[in-house]
């Protein structure tokens, strides 16, 4: 699943330079516009309870799949956008926000999101 997060950023990082080109062909300045991130999110203390969570994860995800592709959804994804321990997160946001990101939409998993939540602002957000 770590390919999965790096095509993310490289892309993301692409889209940038798109956005960067067509900003100086009009003459505004790239650096005026808020760029934002949207992503599931699996957040745990630990690499083991990542790892189950993960797995739980793509199989209720994978329920999903017949029927988004019956509705034309051709990116459904069965990863998160984001995972792993506090620490790992904190990591891959500021990779993020090395290309450029300056928002994130996160999408936590229903079943422990008051949990989730808080554990990821005492443990994440604090650090930025």
């Amino acid at each position: 699943m770590e390919a999965d997060a790096a095509e993310s950023k490289k892309d993301f990082k692409h889209k940038i330079s798109i956005l960067e080109k067509y900003c100086f062909s009009i003459g505004r300045d790239p650096n005026t516009i808020q760029k934002s991130w949207a992503g599931s999110i699996i957040i745990a203390k630990t690499e083991e309870e990542v790892n189950k969570r993960l797995k739980k994860y793509v199989q209720i995800r994978s329920q999903g799949l017949t029927r988004a592709k019956e509705m034309g959804f051709t990116d459904y994804n069965l990863n998160p956008s984001l995972f792993g321990t506090p620490k790992q997160c904190i990591e891959r946001i500021k990779d993020y926000i090395k290309v450029g990101v300056t928002h994130f939409m996160l999408n936590f998993p229903q079943e422990q999101l008051l949990e989730d939540l808080q554990f990821f602002a005492k443990e994440v957000i604090s650090c930025f």
